[in-house]
């Protein structure tokens, strides 16, 4: 068996662990898992880019009309030139040089012929026959596009390790891309511990109450960089929880879990770790709702036991198990990256953990940052205001009162899971 270790890092607050210290131990345990894999264009947003997209080829490939209209030739005073052609998108640009006084009739995104000076909107033509007269002076080039004036060949367009969202669908599809590389997906098995669980949907014994930690993490989880193993509720038992963790160590890259991470007689996430090999680390982080943690390396996966009250979960969650999986997938690691927002309320607090605290909009100051009220009583096990809230609001731990006017950190809610 091996030691069970619990010895804190530095902090301000004494016994307690700052969470950039734990989030860096705990990543120092991480690596990359999940490989390379390529999938169709239409199945690669919110997957990691495995490999940098360097452009082919220039866009647009060559010289385009950017309006209907007529593509000039050389012209003179007059502003009368002879319409000699006509050519649309998708079709050959005319072959020979347009020469002084010569138009070709072109539409949006038609290669313009050679020696085009300028494009002539339409709006700004007369046309009698097979002549127009053109008002006003053209500009040299006026509203052509350019050859090469987006991208050129060559160009570093996504960097390797970027969650593909809609905006690199489009320049993929645009470098004719087919089929995407990307890391494969993190596999994460999720459970529950506590013997008075019990899943939705059943009757409830006298001293039972409905998991909710477990359904708002694989909802968190939900994306198509990730594959869920469920694993359901665990009870109270040390055998039981180290034989489900070590199982699960054989195919999951990370074994998440909730409940059991304290000190009390009932708490085993811990002990079931050392049983098997894991090497825990417990911490009591400075933050709150989200103090204790645990977590170890069992093989190749990782195992991170998060809080059992929901509020805590959540904010552990998007602390700790974000940054691990993003780690695991190849993307970059960032903390999450708050908005400013004002408070409209009083609030006298004791200094120590910095601490998140549902909160709803009111609506928005003279700049238009969003003012906050508390969407109900904070507490780690309380779920109305998580509803009734817009977000998370967040207070230094030096902080000792709140005022009507005083900035604070903002986490407004979003669905689904985000790296």
């Amino acid at each position: 068996m091996n030691e069970i270790i619990t010895s804190c890092c530095d902090s301000n607050v004494v016994g307690l662990c700052s969470l950039e210290e734990v989030r860096r131990e705990l990543l120092a345990l991480v690596g990359r898992t999940a490989g390379e894999t390529s999938v169709p264009l239409d199945a690669c947003v919110g997957r990691t880019l495995a490999r940098d997209v360097v452009a082919g080829f220039a866009l647009p490939p060559w010289d385009n009309s950017a309006m209907d209209g007529y593509a000039l030739g050389p012209g003179d005073d007059s502003g009368r030139y002879n319409v000699s052609a006509r050519t649309a998108a998708g079709e050959q640009a005319v072959d020979q040089p347009l020469s002084v006084g010569e138009a070709v009739r072109i539409f949006t995104g038609a290669p313009v012929p050679k020696g085009t000076f300028a494009v002539a909107m339409q709006e700004n033509v007369t046309r009698d026959g097979d002549f127009i007269t053109v008002a006003g002076t053209p500009l040299a080039r006026q509203h052509i596009r350019a050859g090469g004036e987006d991208i050129t060949a060559g160009d570093d367009l996504i960097r390797a390790g970027t969650v593909l969202d809609t905006r690199h669908v489009a320049i993929m599809a645009a470098m004719g891309m087919a089929e995407i590389p990307v890391t494969g997906q993190v596999r994460v098995a999720l459970f529950s511990s506590g013997k008075e669980l019990q899943d939705p949907g059943g009757p409830l014994g006298p001293a039972s109450i409905h998991d909710s930690n477990r359904w708002m993490l694989k909802a968190l989880l939900r994306s198509p960089a990730i594959v869920i193993e469920d694993l359901g509720i665990l009870p109270d038992d040390r055998p039981s929880i180290a034989r489900t963790i070590a199982g699960a160590a054989e195919r999951a890259d990370l074994i998440l879990s909730t409940g059991g991470v304290s000190v009390g007689e009932e708490d085993h996430i811990m002990g079931a770790l050392a049983d098997i090999g894991g090497d825990p680390k417990q911490r009591k982080i400075s933050v709150k709702p989200g103090k204790p943690v645990v977590f170890g390396r069992i093989g190749n996966a990782i195992a991170l036991g998060l809080p059992g009250n929901p509020v805590a979960a959540l904010v552990s969650f998007q602390n700790l198990a974000r940054p691990v999986i993003a780690t695991m997938s190849g993307a970059p690691v960032s903390e999450l990256s708050p908005s400013p927002a004002v408070a409209n309320f009083d609030w006298s607090r004791k200094a120590g953990r910095t601490e998140y605290f549902s909160a709803v909009v009111v609506g928005h100051d003279a700049i238009g940052l969003p003012v906050l009220k508390q969407s109900g009583q904070t507490g780690s096990a309380r779920l109305r205001p998580l509803v009734a809230g817009d977000g998370l609001a967040r207070i230094s731990g030096d902080t000792t009162r709140v005022s009507p006017g005083d900035r604070l950190d903002w986490f407004p809610f979003s669905p689904g899971f985000a790296l």
